[in-house]
């Protein structure tokens, strides 16, 4: 518990002198340095020089080595596949991807998750690290999850529910963990997004569907069964369209990505938009780009409206590919939010677009196995 103590510190602070570690943790000099002497044995700090001195000798600091450890992150979406290789900083150090063509079935979905493993394991060859080195895999699915059983229990947009992922442990020597995609991002955003708070925050997750995960200072609220927070398929207005759950009028129908290529396409008759291509013409005042945009950004703010009625936040954070465009939209939308919230004004909480734009999920789910190993609880 000590050791896992000190290296949660160093983690959060990357080096220290032993005093400091001490006073943040609570631990004795001597207990302090046991533990660095056996961090140092594995390889994880090393001693980086001196700071100034206050009085007598000049003390020692130590520092966490990035590259001695590595974790990998793993997002799945409808579309395609995406992992990420980082470092003990956080740093990713290696990308990669592959597409979804078919993947709604089970079936196509093992294959999917098959497909996923030899491609990790190709990694790990092509940068020739010790599985010692790794870690572990964090798995970020958009849907509800079992952690102790390793299963995906309902994952509508990828068409797949009560799937187990145990064959997957099998083919790695290293842990291996699954959590749900807004839950990942919002972990992301807690240890890499320096404006995030635990503090009563709800992360918001705008890709090709919506996920949204609840934080506090107790942690993550996911409710009785776990299945808090999916504000995306909460009930918004009529529609036409059949959400993936099954029903109609859900919000990620008006608010997500797949909704405003949608809205934009029968705005325009173009074929096959883009997000950049929209967000551009946006930007240039293009007419029907800012019809489009406003009318989505006000379905989002009806989502939102939502949610500070049923949690009462400080905070909202929205991740996603929109965040790139945070200057051009986040007036808009606070705008919409609170020219009709009752119960709320934006004295009572911010709203912002991640800093981390796309990353929050996958690399929340590449800290996930640093946060099981050794970041205390209290972290």
């Amino acid at each position: 518990m000590n050791r896992d103590k000190v290296l949660a510190t160093l983690f959060e602070h990357r080096q220290l002198t032993k005093l400091e570690i001490s006073r943040i943790t609570n631990l004795s000099i001597p207990t302090v340095t046991s533990n660095i002497t056996s961090l140092m044995e594995d390889g994880l700090v090393d001693e980086a020089g001196v700071a100034n001195s206050t009085g007598g000798r000049k003390p020692k600091i130590v520092r966490l080595l990035p590259n001695s450890r590595y974790s990998i992150g793993v997002e799945i979406t409808p579309s395609k596949v995406k992992l990420v290789l980082i470092n003990l900083f956080c740093e990713i150090q290696l990308r990669k991807e592959f597409s979804l063509v078919e993947l709604k079935t089970t079936s196509g979905f093992r294959q999917a998750m098959v497909k996923m493993a030899e491609v990790i394991q190709e990694i790990i060859k092509e940068l020739q690290i010790p599985s010692e080195c790794i870690m572990g895999i964090g798995i970020s699915v958009p849907g509800t999850v079992n952690r102790d059983q390793f299963v995906l229990e309902l994952a509508p947009n990828l068409g797949v529910k009560q799937f187990s992922l145990q064959f997957l442990k099998d083919m790695f020597a290293f842990p291996l963990y699954i959590e749900n995609e807004a839950n990942a991002g919002a972990l992301g955003e807690l240890v890499l997004n320096k404006q995030a708070s635990d503090d009563h925050t709800v992360y918001v997750s705008i890709t090709e569907g919506i996920g949204t995960s609840i934080m506090s200072k107790d942690g993550f609220y996911k409710g009785n069964k776990e299945r808090a927070g999916e504000f995306g398929h909460m009930h918004i207005g009529n529609s036409d369209r059949i959400c993936s759950c099954g029903r109609t009028g859900c919000w990620e129908l008006f608010s997500s990505e797949t909704a405003l290529l949608t809205m934009y396409k029968e705005q325009t008759e173009i074929v096959q938009p883009n997000l950049v291509d929209i967000m551009e013409r946006y930007i240039a005042s293009d007419e029907d780009a800012q019809f489009v945009v406003k009318k989505y950004l006000y379905n989002i703010s009806l989502g939102i409206q939502n949610i500070l009625l049923a949690i009462d936040p400080k905070q909202i954070i929205i991740g996603g590919e929109l965040a790139k465009y945070s200057e051009h939209l986040i007036t808009e939308l606070r705008n919409f939010v609170f020219s009709q919230a009752v119960f709320h004004n934006e004295q009572d909480v911010e709203i912002n677009f991640s800093t981390l734009y796309t990353d929050s999920s996958i690399l929340g789910a590449a800290i996930t196995p640093y946060k099981q190993l050794f970041l205390t609880d209290e972290e």
